[in-house]
């Protein structure tokens, strides 16, 4: 009886089983590595999204802000400007704002808000504007011909109250 040795040995065995897992394991981690740089790309893309947005709400608001900043501390264009489109630009300003919320960080909103409660006086009553916080003395020299239409856009508080002077609200 002759003993014809098995070319199936357990090295040979080893060897084809690594000679197979060798290629499917690289195609995993290929596969595994594709999908993180697909994962990252999107983050990229999703953040670079972000900031165009993010600017776009800049460049709507830069303006608005820096013409209320003007009306406010009696610079560039403040003459241009009269309370009724004052308030009007305020509203326009608290809906982008509102809007674009959660994409900017909660401090920048809160900035905004802050700005706009130092120069407004809001809640002044149910169906009411909000009255501007500004000296009427400055304006009412500017443009004399529209001051006592505008004198009720502003708080009285904003201005000093004379005895012979009434302010209504």
């Amino acid at each position: 009886m002759s003993l014809n040795p098995s070319p199936w040995n357990s090295l040979e065995i080893a060897k084809l089983v690594a000679g197979l897992l060798t290629p499917a394991a690289l195609a995993a981690f290929g596969v595994y590595i594709h999908r993180v740089t697909k994962r990252f790309e999107h983050l990229q893309w999703r953040s670079q999204k972000l900031i165009e947005t993010q600017l776009k709400v800049y460049d709507d608001l830069a303006p608005q802000l820096n013409d209320l900043l003007c009306y406010f501390t009696y610079v560039g264009c403040w003459k241009e400007l009269d309370p009724p489109a004052v308030v009007a630009l305020k509203r326009a300003i608290d809906k982008k704002m509102f809007l674009a919320a959660p994409l900017f960080s909660e401090s920048f909103f809160s900035a905004c808000m802050e700005f706009q409660n130092l120069c407004f006086e809001t809640y002044s009553g149910w169906g009411r504007d909000a009255l501007l916080r500004a000296q009427f003395q400055r304006r009412e020299q500017a443009r004399p011909s529209e001051c006592i239409r505008h004198l009720l856009c502003h708080i009285p508080a904003a201005f000093p109250a004379t005895s012979s002077s009434r302010h209504v609200r």
